[in-house]
């Protein structure tokens, strides 16, 4: 330092004073303090340096502490008031500051351990070399943006600060063209997308700082990304995305072939299904029948109908997979539906000469619920504990309200489950029900349950103390316990909700259908009621007949030759003609297009010939 710096800092003091006022402050620091003469000589050491540097005063300038001091005197000499430099001693790193006193021809020397800082330093560089590195390698695309808030605290604009390769080849832009630019001023970039909800996500993001994994569509570049936005600090949000294209075609493709394979295996069940009540109602009428012979034939349509609950709960499986269910809240009676339920699984309680015992804790108890989900998730629930629970067993249904909740208890006296895998009961295709419960089983039913207690914002749990000592299934939805005005509760609906009344009037009626068997057996049942029937299994014969024959009602299969059934309702819906559509697509998709088409009934196969009956039969405009 300079004299004058020097004069500042003890002013108006003779050199003894201005010594013993320096000795005071560098006998107790804790950091090395030395004085030494411009040749190196160690003129004084603090107690601290000595301790660190033992051998310091008898080498003197020879230390490595002290290299490249005649550098230091020469720079000092010049006028520089100090001079300072890092240096690495026995694995440690010190700073040095050196002050030149002219008043006594001498250099003190302060030193620093910075040995921690520099370590710091070093790990902060290579995790900022590691980062680059995974930055500049990975598979993902990353974007880190600024952003731009208006002036109400809104997310009004995100600008790009930096984006790696791997969002250059994802999304087609150069990070010259993007960064330092905003979302706005990009027309075509992956957060820019014809979605509002992709704007929507990354503005819920900015706002509440939790991060969120979403999905989108990018027309432009005909892909799918999954997206992952999230804050790295307060001004910024990072986004992280992959290319999921391939594996939203495979899973597409997936569900298509569950969808027909599905409907391919309707279409024999239809005639098994239909010939078996066709029998049982020839059966009805006579008197000496061989039991044997009524007993095949109801394990026959029971089958039958097991096989199509099976194909239903598989395509469930698939929906739910792809959340293309979509609940139906409403505020419902929890009573009336668990009734329904249980009347539902009354056939297979019986066959099987189980009792089944109901008990309402609570009643009414009112929840926010999808009826005909919900019901679906009790009856899955008693015809599961059926299935585990041998002939002359006891399954209980117990339901209260607690804590705001609703607490259904599903309890069986059958072959129990073990404890130590019960965790395991609602997986999907892994062999848990065998695993579990010693019995083969998909698991479909139970994961079913699951995934819609879940959307229901319920939980369910299994628990059992053992093998032969059943099982026990508790289901938690919340409740609706305040009051809430009477007009809200809908009135139940029957599971057909068209008014049907009985009308045998004989009726012209054309069956569109290429399976051969469904074709005979329909013909034959209509026409021994009376029925004038024609059929074909051309889309476009159908348009043809239907302009001679004139039918009173078309029962049209939507997958046949010619012209689909959609065409062929669209061409003789004006003729007055109530068309009914029988095919073994039963989604909701399918339903719509075949309302549009102009359908004014969808009977998924295998159809209810009962119910087909009964419709055929309901009074026909003409």
């Amino acid at each position: 330092m300079k004299s004058s710096d020097h004069n500042n800092i003890f002013p108006k003091q003779k050199p003894i004073e201005k010594i013993a006022r320096l000795a005071s402050f560098t006998e107790f620091n804790p950091r090395p303090v030395i004085e030494i003469d411009l040749e190196g000589n160690i003129m004084y050491e603090n107690p601290s340096s000595v301790n660190i540097f033992s051998d310091l005063k008898k080498k003197g300038a020879k230390h490595k502490y002290l290299s490249g001091l005649p550098y230091i005197v020469k720079q000092l000499k010049k006028g520089k008031s100090s001079f300072s430099r890092e240096i690495k001693f026995n694995n440690r790193w010190f700073r040095h500051f050196f002050y030149y006193m002219p008043d006594f021809n001498s250099i003190i020397v302060y030193g620093s351990d910075i040995t921690d800082r520099k370590q710091a330093d070093e790990n902060l560089k290579e995790s900022e070399k590691r980062y680059h590195m995974l930055f500049n390698s990975m598979n993902y695309g990353y974007a880190l943006q600024e952003i731009l808030y208006n002036k109400n605290g809104k997310p009004a604009d995100y600008r790009f600060l930096d984006v790696n390769p791997a969002f250059e080849k994802l999304t087609k832009l150069k990070r010259k063209d993007v960064v330092g630019k905003t979302i706005s001023q990009i027309p075509s970039t992956l957060s820019h997308s014809d979605s509002i909800k992709n704007r929507k996500n990354y503005d819920n993001v900015a706002l509440t700082g939790k991060p969120l994994s979403f999905e989108t569509y990018h027309k432009d570049l005909n892909k799918y990304f999954e997206l992952y936005a999230y804050k790295p600090n307060e001004n910024q949000i990072a986004l992280i995305f992959s290319d999921i294209t391939h594996r939203k075609k495979t899973e597409e493709e997936k569900n298509n072939f569950i969808s027909i394979m599905s409907h391919e295996l309707r279409n024999p069940l239809t005639p098994i299904l239909a010939n078996t009540q066709l029998i049982n109602s020839m059966i009805a009428k006579q008197d000496n029948v061989d039991p044997a012979i009524r007993e095949s034939v109801n394990i026959i349509e029971r089958q039958s109908k097991n096989m199509a609950y099976l194909l239903d709960d598989i395509l469930d499986v698939a929906r739910l997979s792809r959340q293309k269910i979509k609940l139906k809240k409403k505020i419902k009676n929890i009573c009336e539906i668990i009734n329904h339920a249980t009347q539902a699984t009354m056939p297979l309680i019986n066959n099987r000469r189980q009792k089944l015992s109901v008990v309402f804790k609570s009643n009414p108890m009112y929840a926010y619920v999808d009826p005909l989900r919900f019901e679906q998730i009790i009856v899955n629930l008693i015809n599961n504990a059926s299935k585990y629970t041998k002939t002359l067993g006891h399954i209980k249904v117990t339901s209260a309200i607690k804590q705001e909740k609703i607490i259904i208890k599903i309890q069986d006296d059958g072959v129990g489950m073990d404890a130590k895998k019960i965790d395991k009961i609602f997986e999907l295709f892994s062999g848990s029900n065998k695993m579990v419960m010693g019995i083969g089983g998909l698991g479909i039913g139970l994961n079913i349950v699951k995934n819609l207690i879940t959307m229901h914002q319920g939980s369910i749990e299994a628990k059992s103390e053992g093998k032969n000592k059943g099982s026990e299934f508790i289901v938690t939805i919340p409740a609706i316990t305040k009051n809430y005005p009477a007009r809200t509760i809908e009135p139940e609906k029957t599971k057909h909700t068209e008014e049907l009344t009985e009308s045998y009037s004989p009726l012209k009626i054309l069956i569109v259908e290429d399976n051969e068997d469904i074709i005979n057996t329909l013909s034959k049942i209509l026409r021994q009621d009376g029925h004038d029937v024609k059929t074909t299994s051309n889309g476009l014969t159908a348009v043809t007949m239907a302009r001679t024959f004139n039918p009173n009602i078309a029962l049209v299969d939507i997958g046949i030759p010619g012209i689909n059934g959609y065409k062929v309702a669209e061409a003789i819906k004006h003729r007055n003609i109530r068309l009914i559509a029988l095919t073994g697509y039963g989604q909701k998709k399918d339903k719509q297009l075949s309302k549009k088409a102009g359908f004014q009934h969808h009977l998924t196969k295998p159809i209810d010939i009962d119910y087909l009956i009964k419709l055929i039969n309901e009074k026909t405009p003409r």
